[in-house]
């Protein structure tokens, strides 16, 4: 067998690596999200740095909403089809997955993550961050987010020179 046999572990974070179960058998460097939420349980891997989120619709991101959306965050919203729910959830899931895909430097919190605009293609929306320091220097950041169903759903890729610039 000349395929690579891996695993996947967690660091003392809970952020999930790749690793060989060959201790001498380097593998190219990968990066790793995972999500889940009810019934759905979701992957990504990249050679770059990846974050993926994925969240059942649900009134608890009523209940939380100061704690991860800015009063200016909530115009841009509106720019998204939906009730507000669904325009919470976009958010929700696209600052979570920003969130896993830059730990591996710094655990940011959630306002220090600002939506700057919201683009629609066909139904898919790119939401645009600033980021407070350490990750200043990205200047914007986007996240591809969708609700479809009873879920809301993001991903996003950056370079591992871009994050640890």
């Amino acid at each position: 067998d000349d395929g690579a046999s891996i695993t996947i572990d967690v660091d003392s974070s809970g952020r999930p690596f790749v690793r060989s179960v060959h201790p001498h058998q380097q593998l190219m460097p990968v990066d790793v999200s995972i999500t889940h939420s009810h019934e759905l349980a979701i992957a990504i891997a990249a050679r770059g740095q990846c974050g993926i989120d994925a969240q059942h619709l649900n009134p608890t991101l009523f209940k939380v909403r100061d704690r991860y959306c800015l009063d200016i965050e909530r115009a841009l919203l509106d720019t998204i089809a939906g009730d507000e729910l669904v325009q919470l959830a976009h958010l929700w899931v696209a600052k979570e997955a920003l969130r896993k895909m830059l730990s591996s430097v710094q655990l940011i919190g959630f306002l220090e993550m600002v939506l700057t605009r919201v683009v629609n293609h066909n139904g898919l929306f790119a939401l645009f961050f600033t980021l407070h320091e350490p990750f200043k220097h990205l200047e914007e950041v986007a996240v591809i987010a969708h609700v479809r169903a009873e879920y809301g759903l993001a991903a996003c890729i950056i370079s591992r020179e871009q994050v640890h610039a």
